[in-house]
């Protein structure tokens, strides 16, 4: 019999050249990878003055998370069940991710995670494997991220808006500092016994947040200004806890507010020793993503007595002398007004008879409190809500209260809080800085965020009733963010973004700017000595330096290593001392003192 042909050994079938799986279409992604590094260098010099430099360490995560995203949907020429698959499985992983990472990372989890896993899974895609194997790396990828995560904890940010990350097992100082006085091995607690206080501050105290004129200016001091020769002596150091209040220094002693477990405590120390004398505790704690716990605010020193804010609001008039409360009020139940995004940061103004704060919300955006009682004698304002402090100042004969908010600047009557004038922004953006006077009529308003700054001048008609404001120049020369700036002979030094500038005051010109960004100050604060046009000036990362305040140019005289973690406290001077501080720790320096024939 005759075989038929093939019939016992079949030809192989071979498979149509379409019905293959094509390979992923890789180039895209990593082009994206690649150009997500001269990202983070070309935006802040692109546009520097944008609200996308600001957030650039957020923007640049987010959006190559959702360019990868759609890359993998639309051109990586997968398979559509793959497609969907590969999304919910990430987005599943994530999810449950999240829901065991700590708590405190937030909104950072989605976006660092989210970006970080997305890489990952593209870089795992690139191994010489195909199909399942391909893909079995890319899910392992992503799991190991999630997992990653989870050994971390948000511990704040920088001005810069850029996360600070550490491990979640690890300690922070505030956990140390409650564990300590569990064991026994921190300070007995302290038995208040009422100390020698006067009644009003010296001409060099220090009786509140920026000064006694909130200024940031020291005046009548001459310091040494070569610290290799003549460093300022450091006096004490001691933990402190967070918190980003300044100190207000009057007589021997020194007051500030700290945040410790579940109180917020405004604290006396010895000036000359950073002995604590007594602690004021309240039951309240107030934290934020960026900033971290911690009162915001600086006590305030008048007549005898001495007047705080809290960061949730709780407004006390203190006897300096033993830390007792005299009268306590809470702004939330005496306006309606919700704690702010980052917490009630006005320092009290005490005006005669009066105490005002800011307090924001439908009611009222500011509160003032009868100084001997705490009762309620007015509100005022229309801001709803603002990070700055009441400030005085004196236009057509008048003491008046400036208020600079979200919806602009108001002048109040300090006495019946009626308007005298006001005039609106119409960015709404957060007012986080001093309004800055500009004798004799004139106010600069500065504000980060690509705002920049502008100057008023406020005129009293004939009328008497009537006020004129003219705006005389803006600039975006001066983008502060919460760094006050000083003025010192119709020149303003300040900051734009994290550089230190100089601009003239009369039109708003730059004449220099620091923009280096090795050995820059980052966010930092600046007092001014005004006898030697000097600017003492507090590093964000805790570095103290010298800086001279002339209009010629930058030129930095001296530094010192300070303290060793983000500080965006104001710094003060106050009887030829040096008084620092951050969320750990406070130093007191003696400043050393210019000699006769260094006089020029």
């Amino acid at each position: 019999m005759k075989d038929e042909p093939g019939a016992l050994s079949p030809e192989p079938s071979e498979t149509p050249r379409d019905a293959r799986p094509r390979p992923l279409r890789l180039w895209p992604a990593t082009l994206l990878l690649v150009l997500q590094v001269p990202a983070w260098w070309l935006l802040p010099q692109l546009a520097p003055d944008s609200m996308l430099t600001s957030f650039r360490h957020f923007l640049i995560p987010g959006a190559t998370t959702l360019l990868l995203i759609v890359w993998w949907l639309v051109a990586s020429r997968s398979g559509w069940r793959q497609r969907l698959a590969g999304c919910g499985l990430w987005l599943g992983l994530l999810l449950v991710a999240q829901l065991f990472a700590d708590s405190s990372l937030g909104f950072v989890f989605p976006v660092y995670a989210g970006s970080a896993t997305v890489q990952a899974a593209i870089l795992a895609l690139h191994a010489p494997l195909s199909g399942r194997p391909s893909r079995g790396l890319a899910l392992c990828a992503i799991a190991v991220v999630c997992l990653g995560f989870q050994t971390v904890r948000l511990d704040g940010m920088s001005g810069e808006m850029r996360p600070h990350f550490i491990s979640r097992w690890g300690i922070s100082h505030e956990d140390q500092m409650l564990a300590n006085r569990a064991s026994g091995s921190a300070p007995a607690p302290v038995i208040p016994t009422a100390l020698s206080i006067p009644t009003q501050p010296a001409e060099d105290d220090w009786p509140g947040f920026r000064g006694p004129h909130r200024d940031s200016h020291v005046d009548n001091l001459r310091i040494a200004t070569d610290w290799q020769a003549q460093p300022p002596r450091e006096l004490w150091r001691t933990d402190v806890g967070p918190g980003w209040s300044s100190f207000c220094a009057v007589g021997d002693w020194l007051f500030t507010q700290e945040q410790l477990g579940p109180e917020e405590l405004v604290v006396c120390r010895a000036a000359d020793s950073g002995e604590q004398k007594w602690v004021n505790r309240v039951t309240a704690r107030f934290e934020e993503i960026v900033g971290g716990p911690g009162p915001r605010a600086t006590p305030v020193f008048d007549n005898g007595r001495l007047f705080t804010t809290g960061a949730t609001g709780i407004v006390q008039c203190i006897d300096p002398a033993t830390g007792k409360p005299i009268w306590k009020r809470n702004l939330v139940q005496d306006t309606t007004a919700p704690i702010p995004e980052w917490g009630f940061s006005s320092s009290p103004l005490p005006s005669g008879d009066l105490v005002c704060v800011f307090a924001g919300g439908k009611r009222a955006g500011v509160i003032a409190y009868n100084r001997l009682d705490g009762n309620i004698v007015w509100t005022q304002g229309k801001g709803a809500h603002c990070y700055t402090s009441a400030h005085l100042a004196q236009f057509g004969g008048i003491v008046q209260l400036l208020m600079f908010s979200d919806w602009g600047l108001q002048s109040l009557n300090v006495e019946t809080g009626d308007i005298l004038w006001e005039r609106e922004l119409a960015s709404r953006g957060n007012r986080i800085t001093q309004p800055l006077l500009v004798p004799p009529n004139d106010i600069v308003l500065s504000a980060g965020y690509g705002e920049g700054a502008r100057r008023w001048q406020v005129t009293r008609q004939a009328k008497g009733d009537d006020w004129q404001v003219t705006e005389r120049w803006t600039t975006r020369y001066l983008k502060p963010f919460f760094n006050d700036g000083v003025l010192h002979r119709e020149h303003i030094y300040g900051f734009d973004g994290k550089f230190l500038t100089c601009i003239d005051a009369s039109n708003g010109k730059r004449a220099w700017k620091r923009a280096r960004r090795r050995g820059s100050y980052g966010h930092g604060q600046l007092l001014l000595l005004t006898e030697q046009s000097l600017l003492l000036i507090q590093a964000e990362s805790g570095e103290l330096a010298l800086v001279e305040a002339t209009p010629q140019g930058h030129r930095e005289l001296a530094r010192l290593p300070a303290l060793s973690a983000k500080t965006w406290n104001h710094p003060i001077i106050a009887q030829g001392r040096l008084f620092v501080r951050n969320g750990e720790q406070a130093i007191g320096y003696q400043l050393p003192q210019q000699t006769a024939s260094a006089v020029p």
